[in-house]
């Protein structure tokens, strides 16, 4: 099953390579390939991201990793934000909130929005009206040893995608590896 897995993801990563260079035209350089180093033993990490539309409709997710990137826990939760600043503050306060409420401590939070981070590493708000939200995500970071970490997007595809699926399809809640779309999954494997 685990080479059937590697297989998998390694073919997924080489038509998905080849695909790039081929409608760019440019080859990618070994050195730009993104690079994934541990976190210490006994942290948790968390990815989390949020699918928003104009509309005022979101989703927040987070994906849940462990030192070996094992999966712990995917989750998802539907809501209705106004801005994308709002979604994705309230993405990562759903991924607070669910450690919680785990007893789960020695957290790092990855995000790829870095004014979230900015704004949680600051303890401050750009827009005054979400002071609140980053304020409540400071207070619990600092209780239970969490951090929240800036990440590129191309680091953090399977929070994306899992965010994107949960929003299209209005899915809250938490979910095993193999209920999600196929499309979710592998991109699930190939990150972790």
């Amino acid at each position: 099953m685990e080479f059937n897995v590697f297989a998998a993801v390694l073919c997924d990563k080489v038509w998905n390579t080849c695909n790039s260079a081929f409608h760019s035209g440019t080859l990618i350089e070994a050195r730009r390939l993104p690079q994934w180093w541990n976190p210490r033993p006994g942290r948790i990490r968390v990815f989390t991201d949020a699918a928003f539309k104009n509309n005022g409709g979101g989703a927040a997710d987070m994906v849940v990793l462990n030192n070996a990137s094992q999966i712990l826990r995917l989750a998802a939760q539907c809501f209705k934000a106004d801005s994308l600043l709002e979604a994705e503050l309230l993405a990562l306060k759903f991924g607070v909130e669910s450690c919680t409420v785990l007893n789960w401590t020695n957290v790092v939070f990855f995000s790829d929005n870095l004014e979230v981070v900015n704004s949680i590493t600051s303890s401050s708000c750009p827009v005054w009206s979400l002071l609140h939200l980053s304020l409540s995500i400071c207070d619990v970071s600092r209780m239970l040893n969490y951090s929240v970490v800036w990440i590129p997007r191309t680091l953090n595809g399977s929070a994306h995608v899992l965010a994107s699926w949960a929003f299209k399809h209005n899915h809250s809640g938490t979910f095993a590896w193999w209920e999600v779309a196929t499309f979710v999954t592998t991109n699930l494997l190939c990150s972790s």
